[in-house]
């Protein structure tokens, strides 16, 4: 049985609907001669078997009373799902029960032995096999899985790996079966971690046939939908994404132009530094809808008061600080301007102008509301005691108290670390600022760009669309430490005349050999930062790494401090797999890698692991304790070393930062400028000085491709 896909108009992804989907319930069954054989249950929908038509094996799901089964509820295996099978038979369900012992199973039992363990037959005939503990395990295995085993066979079957087949129940659910067959591509589209030819591969497993043209428009998406989720680019040149389709689909690139050109209206094409641009319609319309909210926000602005310039003596600060010439242009031009922008690196003064602009707004008596991309963030501002009374939020946090909101209820919104905004986050945003209201963002378009899609603060600023006041604090450069100093030398190509003994500076490079790198990091955790920063706990220190592997990297960093923190004492959680052990102990922290808005905490979020308490585990963050369930410790990782992009908006007393020929490929000018300015009092850098001069070389490493500018300035 082959089918046609039966939607070619769209091969975008969709997010998942706010609705629960219903449950997965997927039946496996075979028709021959007209005789159907149920691997699952019992009985199979009697429709079901009429839409069968070709004898073969069958997959079928179930969406719950009141939903007729379709043609498109069904999947034609034609071959038995044996993988899936043995995949299901040996997972961790069925405890001590490994391949080898499934495949000796499986060799004299055959397909029939998931309908023998339904119907209770089973150890009867293992009994030659395999020893009576073994048939204990897997017949309790099945007990407590067998609601599940349609499911799991299946997406074994395709190939999906665990995280995938939490995705689809959890993204798709009942209607799984219903999408692939619909929209293959899309639906497959959307399956985090799945490239395009292990798409291919399940579309022919499953016996659902794309003609050509489809594959090249579906294999123009994924690839724009990829360089979108693992580099952060909302387009692509034209000639690249040619190039790669050609490599994904095996069809010559004037094949992939000619269809991509046959198919324009599906893409949006332009101009950009006298290069043509592609990128999906779904990408632009994002684009569209910023440009059309900022509009909307400039039409609409209102304030009593506006045209209004203060002077120094008008406005407020701590400790009586006096604002400087550009400080005050700075708190001007926003208190006048429907949406404006600032920006300024460390010692730029940016603070002191905040404090300064809340006090001119509170003159014109403006109601103030004041948000950051992260909790850490957040948590800095309110660290100001002037500043704490705004209450400042997170953008998620805002967000969500708006959702029944009708009615405006502040007039200026004051969003800091704005560097830190994707595409998505700004277009929600956006949506939410109240007619009548103005925006006023802060950051430093320096900094790394955003984890999520896009460079939305550099491409506004490039754009002219909104008015920028810069900050340098140049007037006050005598006071700068060295790790300013530092700072401004990296970000202009500098990287000369680093001291390499603490006692002498805040900003150091201790020269190491690459194979010791990972052991000084270590002893600078433990002894150099403690000895130069005597009152600050060890917590507050923090090891900032550009990769994942290696010694010096995140993962063996983070093993290595947790063994020397816990020894001697008992993990209050652990997880064993195949390949890797999960263990948390009391006092370690942790940080959380996905958004969970549920509990209100956000991807970055660090906070000290508690315990097992009541049904779940405790872990304070910063001072607001969430109990997680077991699965939900998925989301949480070890953070005594964590990665430069999840440092964004923190700042720490003491920062050690690897630079070393291991992550030499990942270095670029704006990764160690973003590293070295989370350091507050002493800033470590340990490597080779080679390494660092070639990664302040490299300045667009750090550059995406958007098309926000050429929006905003046609």
């Amino acid at each position: 049985m082959s089918k046609k896909t039966q939607n070619s108009k769209s091969f975008k992804n969709k997010s998942a609907p706010s609705d629960k989907p219903k449950p997965m319930v997927i039946n496996i069954f075979q028709v021959s001669n007209s005789q159907t054989n149920s691997l699952i249950k019992n009985s199979v929908n009697e429709r079901v078997v009429e839409m069968a038509t070709a004898d073969g094996w069958y997959a079928s799901s179930y969406e719950g009373s009141g939903t007729p089964p379709t043609q498109n509820s069904i999947l034609f295996l034609n071959n038995p799902p044996e993988e899936g099978i043995k995949t299901f038979l040996s997972g961790y369900q069925f405890t001590g029960i490994g391949p080898k012992v499934v495949e000796k199973l499986y060799a004299s039992i055959g397909i029939e032995m998931v309908s023998h363990l339904l119907h209770g037959t089973f150890a009867d005939l293992a009994k030659p096999l395999v020893n009576e503990k073994t048939i204990n395990n897997i017949v309790s295995g099945w007990e407590k899985a067998k609601d599940y085993a349609g499911v799991n066979i299946l997406l074994n079957e395709l190939g999906f790996k665990g995280t995938q087949k939490r995705f689809v129940r959890e993204h798709f659910g009942a209607s799984f079966i219903t999408r692939l067959n619909q929209t293959p591509f899309e639906t497959l589209g959307a399956i985090p971690r799945l490239n395009f030819q292990e798409m291919e591969k399940i579309l022919s497993r499953v016996n659902i046939d794309v003609d050509p043209e489809q594959i090249i428009l579906a294999a123009a998406h994924f690839r724009l939908s990829q360089t979108e989720r693992s580099y952060g680019n909302t387009s692509a040149p034209t000639q690249a994404l040619i190039s790669a389709v050609s490599k994904i689909t095996n069809r010559p690139e004037d094949l992939v132009s000619e269809t991509l050109e046959a198919n324009h209206e599906r893409f949006h094409w332009f101009l950009k530094d006298k290069k043509h641009f592609v990128q999906t319609r779904a990408s632009n319309e994002r684009d569209q809808t910023i440009r059309e909210n900022l509009e909307r926000i400039k039409e609409e602005f209102q304030r009593a008061g506006s045209n209004k310039n203060f002077v120094r003596s008008e406005l407020k600060t701590s400790n009586d600080i006096e604002l400087s010439e550009e400080q005050l242009v700075a708190v001007n031009r926003s208190v006048n301007e429907p949406v404006s922008i600032i920006t300024g690196g460390p010692g730029a003064g940016k603070t002191t102008m905040v404090l300064g602009l809340v006090s001119a707004l509170e003159a014109l008596e403006q109601t103030v509301k004041i948000c950051a991309p992260t909790g850490r963030a957040a948590k800095r501002i309110e660290e100001n005691p002037i500043l704490a009374k705004y209450e400042p939020s997170t953008i998620h946090r805002f967000l969500a108290s708006t959702e029944q909101q009708k009615t405006k209820d502040f007039d200026v919104m004051i969003v800091d670390e704005a560097s830190m905004i994707d595409v998505d986050l700004l277009v929600l945003l956006l949506e939410k600022i109240p007619d009548g209201a103005s925006l006023v963002f802060i950051g430093d378009p320096d900094q790394l760009p955003p984890v999520g899609p896009g460079q939305v603060f550099r491409d506004i600023i490039d754009s002219g669309f909104v008015p920028v006041s810069r900050l340098t604090g140049n007037f006050r450069q005598a006071e700068f430490s060295d790790i300013i100093k530092a700072a401004r030398g990296i970000i202009t190509g500098t990287a000369n005349g680093f001291e390499s003994h603490l006692e002498e500076s805040d900003f150091v490079f201790i020269e190491t050999p690459p194979g010791d790198v990972a052991t000084k990091v270590i002893a600078s955790f433990f002894e150099d930062l403690p000895h130069k920063l005597p009152f600050c706990q060890q917590s507050e220190f923090q090891i900032l790494s550009p990769m994942r592997e290696h010694a010096a990297g995140i993962k063996n960093l983070n093993s290595v401090i947790q063994a020397k923190l816990s020894k001697g004492t008992k993990p209050a959680f652990e997880k064993k797999g195949r390949d890797f052990v999960k263990r948390f102990y009391t006092g370690d922290r942790v940080i959380m890698t996905q958004n969970n808005y549920e509990l209100e905490i956000m991807n970055g979020d660090v906070g000290e692991f508690i315990g097992k308490t009541g049904t779940g585990y405790t872990i304070d963050f910063e001072g607001r304790e969430v109990e997680l369930k077991e699965a939900e410790l998925d989301q949480i990782e070890l953070a005594f070393a964590i990665s430069i992009h999840k440092s964004q908006g923190s700042e720490y007393p003491g920062v050690i930062i690897p630079i070393t020929t291991e992550h030499s490929f990942m270095l670029s000018r704006n990764l160690i400028y973003t590293a070295v300015t989370r350091g507050r009092q002493q800033v470590i850098l340990i490597g080779q000085m080679d390494v660092m001069k070639q990664a302040i070389a490299r300045v667009m490493k750090d550059r995406r491709y958007t098309g926000l500018k050429e929006i905003l300035v046609t």
